[in-house]
């Protein structure tokens, strides 16, 4: 739970420097970016949780759900950031090139932060 916390945050800044600056991103509104990370941080969650269930049935299906698992592991953040943008209001990311790069800075930013060694 800390880390899903840590992980909201971090994709609240980096969602709010983003669209202060109008770089792959456009939100009206602060209220809209906390809503918009709170959407992402949700979608990145169940698309994790949906892989990892995938990647135990790899055994029954013969490593096609494997592949899935992988595929979906790699653009999960991306996913997650360009499907957020059709349940949020005033939230619009300009294409999917953008959710990627969006997606390398979120990650970069939560590997510094998050996944801090003790």
């Amino acid at each position: 739970m800390e880390k899903l916390i840590k992980r909201f945050i971090v994709t609240s800044i980096i969602i709010a420097v983003c669209a202060y600056y109008k770089i792959f991103i456009y939100v009206s509104d602060i209220k809209y970016a906390i809503i918009a990370s709170v959407y992402i941080t949700l979608l990145f969650f169940l698309i994790n949780i949906a892989t990892k269930f995938l990647a135990k049935l790899g055994c029954f299906t013969l490593g096609i759900s494997y592949l899935v698992s992988l595929f979906l592991s790699i653009f999960a953040l991306p996913i997650s950031i360009y499907l957020s943008q059709d349940y949020v209001d005033y939230f619009i990311v300009k294409d999917y090139t953008s959710a990627i790069i969006l997606s390398v800075m979120i990650a970069i930013a939560q590997s510094m932060i998050v996944y801090e060694k003790k």
